[in-house]
């Protein structure tokens, strides 16, 4: 018989006793010492520590939210919360394109409006050596177009 030692991931103490089984079916295990209830091996993909890097690296290979949680078969609510964690490090991903720009291509605006949305869009001309690009920004409750970029 094999005797495996669990340890509470809050305190590491192993004085742990069963505390009945998940929805799923998995036993779930109770720590003596600090009272959390945990389980061996979660199901869910959202609770790997090591799903962060994975949403951050196919973001910045160009995946969507419904890619991703396709991918690595979690929910868009854990994609979507991810993003908006690590929303102050992505600013910088077209930046070296607009710090390229003349000043007088670029209208600034200032809108109100409390939700935009963007898109891009892309296609070859003739061959594959030309490769053209298209971004625009829109007003999500009346559709108005408030900036366009082709390149």
């Amino acid at each position: 018989m094999v005797q495996i030692t669990l340890k509470c991931p809050q305190c590491e103490s192993e004085n742990i006793k069963k505390a009945g089984k998940s929805t799923s079916g998995k036993q779930r295990y109770s720590c003596k010492d600090c009272r959390k209830s945990f389980q061996e091996g979660y199901v869910y993909n959202g609770y790997n520590s090591n799903i962060v890097p994975d949403i951050y690296f196919q973001t910045i290979n160009g995946s969507g939210i419904r890619a991703i949680t396709r991918n690595l078969n979690i929910s868009q609510q854990k994609v979507i919360s991810t993003f908006r964690s690590f929303e102050a490090e992505i600013w910088h991903v077209n930046y070296a394109f607009l710090e390229n720009l003349d000043s007088q291509e670029i209208e600034i605006g200032i809108v109100s409006e409390t939700e935009l949305e963007m898109d891009e869009m892309w296609s070859f001309v003739h061959d594959k050596s030309q490769q053209y690009w298209l971004w625009w920004v829109m007003e999500s409750i009346f559709g108005n177009l408030l900036l366009t970029i082709s390149l």
